[in-house]
């Protein structure tokens, strides 16, 4: 007898190589397991690419510029990817931008993100800390996919840090946020 909670089954599944080059530098699986996209580094710039999982043939959706790209993920629906640049501009603060997830013009969303973004699994909020040097402290932030509106719902004081290496994370019914703290020792 199964416990409660336990019924899905493992499948068996397949591992393959992304690419042959080693110069995928990130990654993201589409919420339906069909597609994946990921950052190319090539000569000191990054692009980004889509492919089919079952296909050998990627898509440029994003063409080379000197920035990094982090945190991609995908909207729940999969039709936009979201992400964040890094080291494109003097602050060297990150800015959040989504791309349609088969090719098309880049929107920038936010800027001052500072983590990769968590999407909500409804689609409607995204999760992202943000760091407020001037006050001395890390703002865990949410803020609406459609007006961009931003609540700030947890804080750590310096020296006491979030993690902005990682996205924060979503329960499954989009009611609490986790995310790792970093101390000053």
């Amino acid at each position: 007898m199964a416990a409660q909670g336990a019924t899905k089954q493992f499948r068996t599944g397949q591992v393959g190589k992304l690419t042959t080059t080693g110069n995928a530098v990130g990654v993201a699986v589409s919420p339906d397991g069909k597609y994946i996209a990921y950052a190319v580094e090539e000569a000191g710039q990054q692009s980004l690419w889509v492919r089919q999982t079952g296909v050998a043939n990627s898509v440029r959706v994003v063409g080379p510029s000197e920035t990094n790209f982090r945190g991609l993920t995908f909207l729940p629906d999969g039709r936009f990817i979201y992400y964040v640049t890094t080291g494109n501009d003097a602050t060297g603060r990150g800015v959040l931008y989504k791309v349609p997830a088969f090719g098309g013009s880049s929107q920038r969303v936010k800027d001052a993100v500072d983590s990769p973004v968590a999407l909500s699994s409804d689609g409607n909020h995204f999760a992202f800390v943000r760091r407020d040097a001037e006050h001395g402290k890390d703002v865990l932030i949410v803020a609406g996919i459609k007006d961009g509106k931003e609540q700030g719902i947890a804080a750590r004081l310096f020296p006491e840090h979030i993690a902005i290496a990682y996205a924060p994370v979503w329960s499954a019914n989009d009611e609490h946020l986790a995310f790792a703290v970093e101390g000053s020792e």
